[in-house]
């Protein structure tokens, strides 16, 4: 569903395969669906033009997992988490960027419809929505190839919303905190809300 202006939205899900406490969780079974499939099909629902899925190069089972369903993907650094964002965001010639975490499979078209909005409204160079959901990052291409080019501490590029979400003018809005998936208890509760959600 596209916004009716000029620029090119694309939701960039940031996930990967590895993982200590729970390895493979992005495709661990949902409701009959995998929590990967979730984020995706709820950020194809919304205002978004397009949804890429940011993985890790070399990353063999999120890189089948999405050719399998024809998921749009970018394989890039594990660690520079900047300039994976950043070159995924450059091949799909965006405008405006839309960062949705891949342990999020609660997080709704209405969740990143509303945090797009906001953004647009109040123009800051970066925000983030926070709900029980999920979390949903919104900023400019051109904000981000600012910060591509400035940045070159590691820690930052590798955590770049908290690097973000302290500058000045940074909009941070809190709903609530979210429920993400990093144990097989979060995935039996998150599972309960989307039966509940579905029913």
């Amino acid at each position: 569903m596209g916004t009716g202006s000029k620029e090119n939205i694309v939701a960039i899900i940031t996930t990967r395969s590895k993982s200590t406490r729970f390895p493979d969780k992005f495709k661990a079974d949902i409701c009959g669906k995998p929590m990967l499939s979730w984020i995706v099909e709820s950020a194809k629902q919304s205002k978004v033009d397009s949804v890429v899925v940011a993985t890790v190069e070399g990353d063999a089972n999120v890189i089948q997992f999405c050719e399998e369903r024809g998921f749009d993907y970018y394989a890039g650094s594990e660690n520079d988490i900047l300039d994976r964002i950043y070159q995924a965001a450059s091949i799909n010639k965006t405008d405006l960027i839309v960062r949705v975490w891949g342990d999020s499979p609660l997080i709704t078209a209405n969740d990143i419809n509303m945090a797009v909005d906001l953004f647009v409204r109040r123009k800051p160079p970066y925000l983030c929505r926070y709900s029980k959901n999920g979390a949903v990052s919104v900023m400019t291409m051109k904000e981000l190839a600012t910060l591509h080019n400035v940045l070159t501490d590691a820690h930052d590029r590798e955590w770049i919303h908290n690097y973000q979400s302290e500058q000045k003018g940074a909009i941070t809005i809190e709903l609530g905190t979210p429920r993400t998936v990093d144990t097989i208890q979060d995935l039996e509760e998150v599972a309960n809300v989307l039966s509940q959600r579905n029913n």
